[in-house]
């Protein structure tokens, strides 16, 4: 009992009661505070066991019964003379609907003037919670909810703030549809120090689709997936310092203000380092958002069917990429043009599996030439592995591969001290006394300009083809070695 009294004296700090300027007056000069007064006459034998009682310009709702009759007990109402219940045909018997085991509160058509509409489902263990073309002109509030279902605001008119507010909840989805908000809500607010901002956090779905925002919107956090798809906001929407969820859908965006995606943080925890927040910005206009691209993704299906979809998210690259070059965005243009890159070699349903080939080569020899260093890794990489090849096979290379002719004397003297046989071109003794001659082999044929062809064996097919491999992959090398020196300005200043 004692906690729900301080409850209701902390909702009660944060919105004013309503209380005439005569009463006011009077209780002043007593030297009394109004609210203090308010307590003492609400006696505790006077609040209903399934009850919370407000003031006369609220309510509140909380019950652990199994079943509650909204006539006698459910809706009360303070009026400075005592409790009476709400005797208003607004409210019907069958507006809403409590059972302790299976939670589902189902409000239709329902208006309320008050100043404070508070929803407590403290005790209730699952359900829904469904609002259908209710109007509320004050603060609606759901607090320490354990909903396990979903929450549904549809078709309703919300004159004052909204806010979801703490508990344990395992809520399956948030969906606000075809809803009028005059003021800003406010999920996920730390609103009630006993209930600090962490059951909504946890919301796997919100869908907030085709609403138009009076006030400027302040986003909390969510983690899996949040939709915004149609919605209208005329002073705004501010993901500022927000944690992102997996997915964002802001598809159909409309929005008078500036819509702040900045200083935003990419994961809850569950996200890699690599991961990013999957975002659908389809008929937004991006003039409108404030954000760069570094923590962000597009939203691709995983499979795309036909051209038809592939061409509009093709166009979405393209109007994004123009986007981010006009602004001067260059890290957010180039993450973009990356993605864009893989997504045309991945995605498009007319390419074959040779695309994705492309994509792989593209991706990891210069990061879609976004970092031309890496060739010299790649060069590195491939000598290394021929010089350790060709250290393994040198007999057999030289004497049945390719003979070139500035090795012959070494070969030659070193055949007559016993480590290699000349003339069945065998392996007689095995040390690391052919690492230079091995490296010099390797030198001649990676970096080789050019190959003299009475140097080969040509009844050895699979060792030339191997030459000639090695060989290729050298002068690719070195092609891009070259072009990398001169566009970096290397040569030429």
């Amino acid at each position: 009992m004692r906690r729900r009294i301080l409850n209701v004296y902390f909702i009660l700090t944060l919105f004013p009661i309503t209380i005439s300027a005569q009463n006011r007056v009077e209780e002043n000069r007593n030297g009394k505070d109004p609210l203090e007064l308010y307590f003492n006459r609400i006696k505790s034998d006077q609040i209903l066991d399934t009850s919370y009682v407000v003031n006369q310009d609220s309510f509140l709702i909380k019950s652990t019964k199994s079943s509650v009759d909204v006539y006698t007990s459910f809706l009360v109402k303070y009026n400075y003379g005592g409790l009476k219940s709400l005797m208003d045909v607004t409210y019907a018997s069958d507006t809403i609907t409590i059972s302790l085991d299976q939670l589902s509160i189902r409000m239709y058509d329902l208006t309320y003037d008050g100043a404070l509409f508070y929803l407590d489902t403290h005790q209730t263990q699952s359900g829904s919670l469904r609002i259908e073309d209710c109007t509320f002109t004050g603060l609606f509030i759901i607090v320490d909810s354990k909903i396990e279902h979903d929450i549904l605001f549809k078709g309703a008119q919300l004159n004052g703030e909204l806010f979801l507010v703490g508990g344990e909840s395992e809520i399956e989805s948030l969906r606000i549809l075809n809803t009028v908000f005059e003021m800003r809500p406010n999920m996920g607010s730390n609103l009630l120090h006993e209930y600090p901002n962490r059951a909504f956090s946890l919301i796997p779905e919100v869908d907030i689709t085709h609403n138009p925002f009076e006030e400027h919107y302040k986003y909390p956090h969510y983690k899996e997936l949040v939709s915004f798809e149609g919605s209208t906001f005329k002073k705004g929407l501010d993901f500022g310092g927000a944690t992102l969820p997996e997915r964002l859908i802001l598809k159909d965006v409309r929005s008078n203000e500036s819509i702040n995606l900045t200083n935003t943080k990419r994961s809850l925890g569950s996200l890699r380092k690599d991961e990013f927040c999957k975002i659908n910005l389809i008929g937004t206009d991006l003039s409108k958002l404030e954000f760069s691209y570094e923590n962000f993704q597009l939203d691709i299906p995983e499979v795309i069917g036909n051209v038809f979809t592939f061409d509009i998210w093709n166009k979405e690259y393209e109007r994004l990429l123009q986007h981010f070059k006009e602004i001067g965005q260059l890290t957010s243009y180039e993450k973009i043009d990356k993605e864009y890159r893989e997504f045309i070699f991945t995605k498009d349903p007319r390419s074959g599996w040779g695309a994705y080939i492309l994509n792989i080569l593209n991706k990891y020899w210069n990061d879609y030439g976004y970092n031309k260093s890496l060739i010299w890794w790649w060069t590195a990489i491939f000598f290394i592995f021929f010089w350790g090849y060709n250290w393994l096979r040198l007999p057999h290379l030289y004497f049945k591969a390719y003979k070139p002719r500035s090795l012959h004397a070494i070969i030659d003297e070193r055949s007559n001290t016993g480590q290699y046989h000349l003339y069945k071109g065998v392996e007689k003794k095995f040390n690391l006394r052919g690492l230079d001659i091995s490296l010099y082999y390797t030198t001649i044929i990676f970096f080789g300009i050019k190959l003299d062809a009475n140097n080969f064996e040509f009844n050895n097919l699979r060792g030339v083809l191997y030459v000639g491999f090695q060989y290729t992959i050298g002068l690719i090398c070195l092609g891009y070695l070259a072009n990398f020196v001169i566009t970096a300005g290397v040569i030429g200043g």
